[in-house]
């Protein structure tokens, strides 16, 4: 009877998680929190317990969370590191409240050994929990890090973190109108720094602007309030493009947008740094660590020069072909090597040719960077699509069986499949080295007080792993809001 009890116990917890799953599908667990109404208080704290409010009959426990919850404090508790695991060592999770009240923990127990709502001594936005800065994005952020820091995130400093080329710009203005009113330094040495700052972001929109920058620096007067056109003037020359598409001029619509696109893509041809796009700081975080040179100068693109190419692959490869549209795919690929989605393209293309050992290897480039395992599951299957057109069968059936045992709602282990692809040094999700590099790097940015990249690379880790419920649990979307406080 006990087994069958634990046996119930782990169905209906199992139940939950799926539900959960459900629940929080398609929801961007990055960008969102659990915020309470306004006129409520928020939970908070280093060990926190909430009480959720029912929303409905009662009948669905989840029903709560399908709208914003009024989150009520149940206990408050600060735990000594040291005594604590000292505890656990010797006690585990036995006695829960003893280890509250050895804490001094502020909670109320009722008759029936529930807990009622207490007055908050603190919550996530005190300053302990979330340090001066701790919201700031890497691209607005100046710190140089510690040797063990670097080694983790790939670089020396935060703004080797940077993915908004738009946010590195917003800075070296801010920075120059910061030395501008600094009457304490001298007019050469504040002309000295803004060009350190411009030739670290190496942008060839910001450094055409140096002589004004310096020239005004020098005079002691302000710099002025620049205007940076480049990003929207490829945007209208791409809605031009797109018109003149839809009114059935497709030679003309895809000569304007190959024009406007050479020529920002020359101005970055100029610079003397390697032009990458991100799609997230985990991302960066891989580049840093997988790809980039030492002593890289790495130079945020425009994001639209990305999405141009990946417009005119997706128009050509429709109207010309796939050779038409390699050109744009293979500089997807070069702007952006640490986004599956550049290799997947190209790989689709690629099968379309029947150029199955470019596909193989476009599919193999994309599953060692796959960040989500929606990403890796059609890596695989894609991969094994071209391997079975190679006559490589035993590793074609391994590759969907991996698919189909990392899809979403499709978590049956396959026996064999994992062995079958390590066998062949291939990479075995969610065991790749991207998920080391990934999970390292979020430990050390909640630790160094980084929340933005730290909320990025914690979902990326989740996402990878090989839980049931994609790793966005109870405790994880807990996790996560603490960061975003």
């Amino acid at each position: 009877p006990a087994a069958e009890g634990e046996e119930a116990q782990r169905a209906d917890e199992s139940n939950i998680d799926a539900q959960f799953e459900d629940l929080m599908r398609d929801v961007d667990i990055d960008e969102m929190m659990f915020a309470a109404p306004e006129d409520v208080q928020d939970a908070g704290g280093v060990a926190e317990a909430t009480d959720i409010a029912d929303g409905g009959d009662g009948d669905d426990p989840l029903e709560a969370l399908r709208s914003n919850p009024t989150v009520r404090n149940l206990v408050t508790v600060t735990f000594e590191r040291d005594d604590f695991l000292a505890l656990l060592r010797r006690d585990g999770l036995n006695h829960p409240l003893e280890t509250y009240r050895r804490f001094d923990a502020v909670l109320d127990v009722d008759a029936d050994g529930g807990l009622r709502p207490v007055d908050a001594q603190f919550d996530l936005r005190d300053s302990r929990f979330s340090p001066v800065g701790s919201q700031e994005e890497p691209e607005l952020a100046e710190a140089v890090f510690a040797r063990p820091v670097a080694r983790i995130l790939g670089t020396r400093d935060v703004t080797g973190l940077s993915i908004q080329r738009v946010d590195l710009l917003q800075r070296g203005v801010a920075e120059f109108h910061r030395l501008a009113a600094d009457g304490s330094m001298p007019t050469v040495a504040k002309a000295q720094q803004a060009m350190a700052l411009i030739e670290r972001i190496d942008d060839p929109e910001l450094t055409a602007l140096a002589p004004q920058v310096t020239s005004a620096l020098i005079d002691g007067t302000d710099t002025p309030d620049f205007e940076f056109s480049l990003s929207s003037d490829l945007d209208a020359e791409r809605l031009k493009a797109r018109d003149l598409l839809f009114s059935g001029r497709a030679e003309q619509a895809i000569g304007t947008a190959e024009a406007a696109l050479a020529h920002v893509e020359s101005l970055f041809a100029a610079v003397d740094g390697v032009p990458r796009y991100f799609n997230s700081y985990a991302e960066r975080v891989v580049y840093n660590r997988l790809f980039a040179t030492p002593g890289e100068r790495t130079v945020l693109i425009p994001d639209n020069v990305f999405y141009t190419h990946m417009e005119l692959a997706d128009i050509l490869s429709q109207l010309k072909g796939v050779e038409a549209a390699l050109p744009h795919l293979n500089a997807m690929v070069s702007y952006a090597p640490a986004y599956s989605l550049s290799h997947m393209k190209l790989a689709v293309q690629l099968a379309r040719n029947e150029d199955w050992d470019s596909a193989r290897a476009a599919c193999l480039n994309a599953l060692r960077v796959a960040l989500d395992r929606d990403d890796a599951a059609f890596a695989y299957y894609r991969f094994a699509y071209a391997e079975w057109m190679r006559d490589q069968f035993e590793v074609a059936a391994a590759a969907y069986l991996m698919s189909e045992r990392i899809a979403p709602g499709l978590y049956c282990a396959r026996s064999g499949a994992s062995s079958e692809l390590a066998d062949h040094g291939l990479p075995v999700s969610p065991h790749t080295e991207v998920a080391s590099i990934v999970r390292k790097a979020a430990r050390v940015c909640v630790d160094q007080g980084m929340f933005v990249p730290a909320r990025t690379l914690s979902v990326a880790a989740a996402r990878m792993d090989d839980t049931g419920h994609d790793g966005i649990d109870v405790v994880q979307a807990q996790f996560l809001r603490s960061l975003s406080s």
